[in-house]
Formats: C-alpha cells, structure tokens, sequence
C-alpha cells in the first residue's frame, strides 16, 4: 500500500459537513461574524438548561430545590412564549438598528436641543475636570444675564462662541508664559547675577 493510499484511507471516514462555499474557519484571512443571539436563542437556552437540572436532581433530592427549579423552568417558558410573539421580533429590530446604523441617530435624539455629544470629561484630569465645571457655570450664568437683557438668542449663541474662543486664546497665551518662565528657571544660570 502507497502513502498516499495510507493518507486517503485514513481520511476516508471524515465526512466535511462544510459546503463547498463555507469559509474556512481555519483561514486567518477569513472573519465569521459572532452570532447575536436572539431573545428566543437565549430564552429557549435557559429554558433547556433548568430541564436538564431538574432531570439531573438525585432521586433524593430536596423537595425545596425541586419547587424553587419548576418555578423557574414556568417563568422560563413564559419568556420564551413571549420572545416568539411579534413584539420581541420588533424589538430585536429595534436593538439592531440602534447597534448599527441607527447608533447616531438614536443618540442624537436623545440630547436636549444638541447635535453633538458633550465633551469628554473622562479623559480630563481631576483640575481639568474643575476648570471645565466652572467654565460651563460661568457660561450658563452670562447666558442668563444675556436673556435677561432681552438679547436675541441668535446673538447669545453667536457671542458666547467669540467669549468661549478669546477664554481660550487668553489661557493659550498664559500657559506659553508660564512655559517660558518655566523653561528660564531651568537654565542653571538662572538667577545666578
């Protein structure tokens, strides 16, 4: 018998279920999409693993344990009735489009009066963090002081982009100063005549 007999017949009781279209899972080139689960895959899998615990209990087993599993293997078929009914299947859609396409839409939506998100105050540091709380409040409160002047709002948001930008042009120049002070007393003939 030949090697390459030996091969074949070794392989010949390994039956690919794979079509000839699938994706190699063995491929690095290839990515398969995880599997989302649905509310009925999840409900129908916790509803399958209570009845195996019950099946499993010893015959000795706990009344108390026996009552507490079929209270939940009921309330897990109540879930799965519910995850096959129309309802689920359009919140599922729901879900989806708010994952995928509907993420900016959807969070949009839910800002009051604003397109764009807050800054991100996670990546500030603790006096970071304090300045932009005050400078949030400073600008509430001249706002305030605006409509109370019967300003349009029109020219409150137009100014307080003038007031937001000359701050932080006023806080640029102070800390290249302070840089520069920084950077002389460095120097170790700093001070020395």
């Amino acid at each position: 018998m030949s090697d390459i007999q030996k091969v074949q017949g070794s392989d010949a009781h390994k039956v690919s279920t794979r079509s000839f279209q699938d994706p190699d899972p063995n491929d690095p080139d290839t990515i398969i999409d995880d599997v989302k689960l649905t509310r009925w895959d999840k409900a129908s899998r916790r509803l399958r693993d209570l009845v195996a615990k019950r099946d499993a209990l010893p015959l000795d087993h706990s009344f108390q344990t026996a009552a507490i599993l079929d209270a939940q293997i009921v309330r897990a078929r109540e879930a799965l009735k519910r995850a096959e009914g129309d309802v689920s299947r359009r919140q599922e859609s729901i879900d989806e489009w708010r994952a995928d396409a509907g993420r900016e839409t959807y969070n949009s939506s839910r800002r009051n009066g604003r397109g764009t998100p807050h800054a991100d105050v996670a990546s500030m540091t603790p006096e970071q963090r304090q300045q932009h709380d005050k400078d949030g409040a400073a600008d509430r409160a001249w706002r305030r002081r605006c409509r109370k002047a019967g300003w349009p709002e029109v020219k409150i948001q137009a100014e307080l982009v003038v007031r937001i930008r000359s701050r932080e042009a006023k806080r640029a120049a102070s800390y290249e100063a302070d840089e520069e002070q920084a950077e002389l007393e460095r120097n170790p003939m700093f001070g020395a005549f």
